[in-house]
């Protein structure tokens, strides 16, 4: 038999069968858990990304169309880092977006700019309408297939964070937070 005191644990006597092992903590298991998860999400994130344009790149050099028919390159944010959030009129999570980006665009860190480029799959009106009816309050510039094409985007919504020498420093595909993308525009502009 096995004698146990408060604080003082006694090897069981030979034959007899050790006593069960307490369950582990629930802290312990909620870490394990979230360490599980967190992993599941990035390699997610890896996965959806592999075949973006990679980090480091120089990001091509495409002509882009603001709603009023102004055109736009990347060339046109010198020394500026940006977040390109390319986006759809018929897209869900495109949607469930802007409150994030609006928050970024609303306080950038720096002299970071938000510009979301749309798909151009309808006449410029509707997507102003679109726009409208969203709430978006960054600026927002039209891109036709070639562009999306260009980008290596398949998949909407596809983000890329371009740093102020013009390179590519964040990516990805589908929704994202408010705290990932001031992060990674923060990042940028180091």
């Amino acid at each position: 038999m096995t004698v146990r005191s408060p604080g003082h644990d006694v090897a069981p006597s030979p034959g007899e069968a050790p006593a069960p092992a307490a369950p582990p903590s629930r802290w312990r298991r909620w870490l394990k858990e979230g360490a599980f998860l967190l992993v599941l999400i990035l390699a997610i994130s890896w996965w959806q990304a592999r075949n973006l344009l990679p980090t480091g790149a120089l990001p091509p050099e495409v002509a882009f169309v603001t709603l009023d028919g102004e055109r736009r390159t990347l060339s046109d944010l010198q020394g500026e880092a940006a977040l390109l959030q390319f986006w759809a009129t018929w897209c869900g999570v495109c949607k469930r977006d802007v409150g994030g980006l609006n928050a970024v665009a609303a306080r950038p860190p720096g002299n970071a700019r938000v510009i979301g480029i749309a798909l151009l799959d309808a006449p410029p009106a509707e997507i102003a309408e679109t726009v409208e009816r969203w709430g978006m309050r960054y600026e927002i510039w039209l891109a036709e297939r070639s562009a999306l094409e260009a980008y290596a985007v398949r998949a909407f919504p596809t983000t890329y964070v371009v740093d102020r020498q013009g390179r590519i420093r964040g990516r990805a595909v589908g929704m994202t937070t408010r705290w990932t993308l001031r992060w990674r525009l923060w990042w940028a502009q180091r």
